[in-house]
């Protein structure tokens, strides 16, 4: 018996996490906190820009990969910008697959694409933006920009607030990057049914550090397994912002999975210039959403409006003299 408790010590210590005592009251302290903190953080991802670069390889063995990568934000408008992509696949030669600018605004979205060749970029795509729209676009944005509050496409706020959302555990971890605390849980998505473990930072505004689940999709879906760690930079002195990303998505069949990679260098909060949404600024002309309206002919700048002013004039000044002089020779 004496040796139970050091093997379970062994083995806590293999995992990589020492548990520290419970603290008192942490389950009151992350429900009361973690809503504020989750919108604070939020609001930093509503007006930002950040370059720097993304990989994501295949179970194939490809990667593709992006040198240059800019998102940012403004309010309601959003961007990211992937700048000389390519592939490389294993025993090949690199190829080539050029550059794409995805952009929504409250009214619009559109899709600019530069082929390897092209010195230009062309509309691929120009529509009306629907209020929450499940596309690839928001899938991707929120993996760039997002990921101190968000995984797997929902907030992990989201998660806490649905009725379906079960605590298993809580309690404080200690890790070599500090003091985390370990949220174990199971819930189900609109898709998909998840279990498993998410870490948050007290010390960084309760911000996702690592998220460790199982995933089951509702329809058809096989299970997968999705591990994500986030690393976070302090930005001119002021707060820290999500810098470093990194996941695994892995299946129960081990040929399947996929591994991205996120890192940002550059990164200013606040003061997003308008014209990073502007087509304009990609070598293609602004266009309108809908046709411009015809515009009407009773304007005093309209030479037709005259025209016919004058021919109106000149029509009731001749039937007056007519009758005028009819009216004298009778």
């Amino acid at each position: 018996m004496i040796w139970s408790p050091i093997l379970l010590a062994s083995l806590l210590l293999a995992a990589g996490e020492k548990p520290v005592k419970s603290t008192e009251g942490l389950e009151a302290r992350w429900r009361g906190e973690y809503p504020r903190a989750a919108e604070e953080w939020e609001a930093v991802a509503r007006d930002f820009v950040a370059k720097g670069r993304f990989s994501y390889r295949w179970n194939n063995g490809s990667t593709t990969i992006t040198p240059k990568l800019t998102v940012a934000s403004s309010g309601k408008k959003r961007l990211f910008v992937k700048e000389d992509n390519r592939t490389q696949i294993p025993g090949s030669p690199d190829r080539l697959l050029g550059s794409v600018v995805y952009v929504q605004t409250p009214d619009l979205q559109f899709d600019l694409k530069k082929a390897p060749s092209s010195k230009h970029y062309i509309i691929s795509d120009y529509q009306r933006n629907e209020e929450d729209s499940e596309s690839q676009f928001n899938y991707w944005y929120k993996k760039f920009a997002r990921n101190a509050t968000v995984y797997w496409g929902i907030s992990f706020l989201d998660r806490m607030r649905d009725p379906s959302f079960a605590l298993h555990s809580i309690e404080a971890v200690k890790r070599d990057a500090g003091d985390l605390v370990r949220i174990v849980y199971a819930y189900e998505g609109k898709y998909s049914f998840e279990s498993g473990a998410v870490e948050l930072d007290p010390d960084k505004n309760w911000a996702i550090r690592l998220v460790d689940i199982d995933t089951k999709g509702k329809k058809d879906g096989f299970p997968s397994h999705l591990k994500i760690e986030v690393g976070y930079r302090k930005i001119d002195g002021k707060r820290f912002f999500p810098t470093r990303m990194e996941s695994f998505d892995r299946t129960a069949k081990p040929e399947i999975f996929s591994h991205a990679t996120l890192e940002l260098d550059q990164v200013t909060l606040g003061g997003v210039s308008d014209d990073l949404f502007r087509m304009s600024t990609y070598g293609v002309p602004d266009m309108p959403l809908t046709p411009e309206a015809r515009a009407s002919v009773f304007t005093f700048r309209n030479p037709i409006f005259w025209l016919a002013l004058l021919t109106a004039v000149a029509s009731f000044t001749l039937l007056w003299v007519l009758r005028s002089r009819r009216d004298r020779v009778q």
